[in-house]
């Protein structure tokens, strides 16, 4: 299923952040202009993503992807790209747990709140990082270790956790 961009967010898309595109069919891309604060500190920096509105279940967020050059661009000189900054070999950045993905969307998928509540706080993590060479908060591992490190925190449980190993097991997918 797509979920496509209402009225009220193609509108929002337009103005705070009108250099993204929506294709009208799946994809919203383009540059991604990030202007927030944190901490007292304002992050400003621009992203070449594609969003895939493309997901398998309404309860699924969709998957960002960082364009190759850009990521390059920006990151290319930094330890450990992949493992370090949480974006994948395929260049899709690893915003969230899908289990977690409702403690950021109360309210169920919406374009406005999952740019403000996964986007940008993902980019202004992965920029203070590369800028600063220290995390901005704590993070859980990346793949099956963040399944592990958030059930250790009490944030799945242990069925869900026994499921993703299952699955990363059959599929061939280690930590």
């Amino acid at each position: 299923m797509i979920l496509y961009p209402s009225e009220r967010e193609l509108i929002w898309l337009e103005v705070n952040q009108f250099r993204l595109e929506f294709d009208n069919k799946r994809c919203i891309s383009g540059d991604y202009l990030l202007d927030r604060t944190f901490a007292g500190n304002r992050y400003q920096d621009r992203f070449a993503l594609r969003i895939d509105l493309m997901v398998k279940t309404i309860s699924d967020v969709p998957t960002v992807y960082i364009e190759p050059n850009c990521f390059h661009e920006k990151f290319d000189g930094h330890a450990d790209l992949w493992g370090t900054y949480h974006v994948n070999r395929d260049y899709s950045m690893c915003l969230c747990l899908p289990e977690l993905a409702g403690r950021f969307l109360p309210d169920g998928f919406n374009l406005i709140d999952f740019c403000r509540n996964l986007v940008d706080p993902f980019l202004v993590w992965i920029t203070h990082l590369r800028d600063h060479g220290e995390k901005l908060w704590g993070e859980c591992g990346h793949g099956i270790q963040g399944y592990i490190d958030a059930h250790q925190e009490g944030l799945i449980s242990t069925q869900t956790l026994a499921g993703q190993c299952d699955y990363a097991y059959r599929h061939g997918r280690g930590t």
